[in-house]
């Protein structure tokens, strides 16, 4: 009978982010090496019920993350979401006016934030509106690499080894910074105290820098 971590309490970091990546579950059972030979566990590799454990422990740590840092990503989320969208918008209505020269369609552009006066030259007007598509479309790249810088690791681009080894690299960071006098083994550190780490780190650069 195997036994499987239940909580970030429990799980290390290496497992949850492993478990996560690869997506076998056979790093969510107590004892699991994957530096050594493991026959007899290759069944749970895919194994359903160990799949919604997985869910479970990311719930779990979803609650655990949510911090002001979380927020303020997520309101860069939403606001680059509805600029993209704006954009997108407004460049079609503007495309259909082109193709087709129906004036009313461009007065859907006012509910964009794009004053458009019928009573006045439109096609000037519509030269005004491309230039602020261009400095709206600049915004949203800012705003994007923001957001990514945010982020940290771009775990679309990187490999899982690249996510994992990025663990390694946090963790003597979190040395560093916290003057902790010990190594931390990301292969044994709970999830639960690897972000309480992160978090002390974190509070200890702001303070470092008043802010």
């Amino acid at each position: 009978m195997i036994k499987t971590y239940k909580t970030c309490s429990k799980i290390p970091i290496y497992n949850y982010y492993k478990a996560n990546l690869t997506n076998d579950f056979r790093y969510l059972i107590v004892g699991y090496d994957d530096s050594e030979d493991a026959e007899d566990l290759i069944s749970y590799k895919n194994d359903k019920e160990l799949s919604k454990v997985l869910k479970e422990l990311c719930e779990e740590y979803a609650v655990l993350v949510f911090d002001k840092k979380t927020m303020r990503m997520k309101k860069m989320e939403y606001t680059l979401t509805y600029l993209v969208g704006k954009y997108n918008v407004a460049s079609k209505i503007v495309d259909i006016y082109l193709e087709s020269k129906m004036r009313d369609v461009l007065l859907l552009l006012n509910d964009l934030g794009f004053n458009i006066d019928l009573e006045k030259d439109v096609d000037e007007q519509i030269k005004g509106v491309i230039k602020k598509f261009k400095m709206l479309k600049n915004e949203i790249n800012v705003k994007r690499v923001n957001l990514e810088k945010l982020s940290g690791v771009n775990e679309e681009k990187a490999s899982p080894e690249d996510v994992v080894r990025n663990l390694d690299k946090v963790a003597l960071s979190l040395e560093s910074n916290l003057e902790l006098g010990y190594n931390i083994n990301v292969r044994k550190v709970t999830v639960e105290r690897w972000v309480n780490l992160i978090s002390m780190s974190e509070e200890r650069a702001k303070r470092s820098q008043n802010i």
